[in-house]
């Protein structure tokens, strides 16, 4: 509606740049996600105190009726318990809606037909038949609930973890991106109900690390060499287990580690650029599962062998969870400690997570254990 240009707006604690003018959210550090819906909020649903916003249409028709000369003379200070004072009809979808005022801040939705169905209407008055209560449907709240302060806004991150995937992804493409999402939703929470007085000073964010989804690996060779039937259990067996041995050859595990070398370098730097205080004091964690943890483990140990491997982060925490990462190990011949162990040049701690029943995982070996480090 409107044809002045606004400057993008960043929201989610840095997580969603918002495109004003054409009211949608586009993902800043998830690649391949679906841009979100914005909807700029002037009349919202208040449903026991949890506000949902109209449509931007219905919102509009309602603040024009609200702000009318009509509507102002008709209600001025009055305020009823029972009787509509004005009232807007065919509101919402294919007009499925109207719009009662029972007073200047005693504005309600109704359901056309609702009435008809369970009360009865009688001097523009709304009862249940039986009951003789009155029915007002939704209440409508104009303008949000409190006034925004500065103070509102989430604590600075103050520790990155890059979330690196596992096998699969080629066949669920997105889910890293949605799980970290979801874990640093869950991890504000967490904080904020264990803080003491409600405050917390910094925040842990999870960023996806996707190395697999954009790879060719062998560029459609095998869905060309692939025969047909039981075509659902051959996608998965492609697109999963096959994960491994694409790791494993010699050919394409190069390719791999690149990819998710430069995920992880690429989301770093995207990061920076949007939180510049940060790489002043930056804490860096790796969280990788399953394969992921071999991969993450092996840009590592490149970087400790090389320099033009090394990342462009420190990395405080490896957490490797669900990881057959000693067993890559063992396969690989590094059976002594000092072949396997990262220095802390490279990487502060490690932590291998595991559930004893997850039949992937592996313990790392005593010896390791016990080493500096990890």
């Amino acid at each position: 509606r409107e044809s002045k240009t606004y400057d993008p707006v960043v929201v989610l604690g840095g997580m969603l740049q918002v495109d004003v003018q054409h009211r949608v959210g586009l993902p800043i550090f998830f690649e391949g996600q679906p841009n979100v819906a914005v909807i700029r909020g002037t009349w919202f649903t208040d449903k026991k105190g949890v506000y949902k916003p109209l449509s931007e249409d219905d919102a509009e028709i309602i603040e024009k009726e609200h702000t009318s000369e009509e509507l102002r003379g008709k209600i001025d200070d009055k305020k009823s318990k029972t009787e509509i004072l004005h009232k807007l009809e065919s509101v919402g979808k294919q007009g499925s809606s109207f719009i009662a005022w029972y007073g200047k801040d005693e504005v309600w939705l109704n359901k056309k037909g609702f009435a008809m169905a369970v009360t009865e209407a009688v001097g523009g008055v709304f009862r249940r038949k039986k009951s003789g209560q009155l029915v007002r449907g939704t209440r409508l709240r104009r303008g949000w609930h409190t006034t925004a302060k500065a103070s509102d806004c989430i604590p600075p991150v103050s520790h990155l973890v890059l979330v690196v995937h596992g096998i699969g992804q080629a066949l669920s493409p997105g889910s890293v991106a949605t799980r970290s999402f979801k874990l640093s939703n869950d991890s504000i929470k967490e904080m904020y109900e264990d803080s003491i007085d409600g405050k917390i000073e910094g925040r842990v964010e999870f960023l996806p690390v996707e190395w697999r989804t954009s790879l060719k690996l062998d560029d459609g060779v095998l869905d060309r060499i692939t025969p047909p039937g039981i075509s659902q259990i051959r996608r998965v067996s492609n697109s999963v287990v096959l994960d491994v041995l694409y790791y494993m050859s010699p050919v394409f595990q190069p390719e791999i580690l690149a990819s998710a070398r430069s995920s992880m370098n690429r989301q770093y730097g995207k990061f920076i650029q949007r939180h510049p205080g940060f790489a002043k004091q930056a804490r860096v964690s790796i969280l990788a599962h399953s394969l992921g943890s071999v991969v993450a483990y092996e840009i590592l140990d490149e970087a400790r062998r090389s320099e033009k491997f090394k990342l462009d982060f420190d990395v405080e925490n490896f957490f490797a969870i669900g990881s057959p990462l000693s067993l890559f190990w063992t396969m690989g011949g590094r059976v002594d400690s000092s072949s396997a162990i990262l220095p802390e040049t490279i990487c502060k701690r490690m932590f291998n997570i595991y559930h004893r029943s997850d039949p992937v995982v592996q313990r790392i070996r005593m010896e390791f254990l016990f080493s500096p480090g990890i």
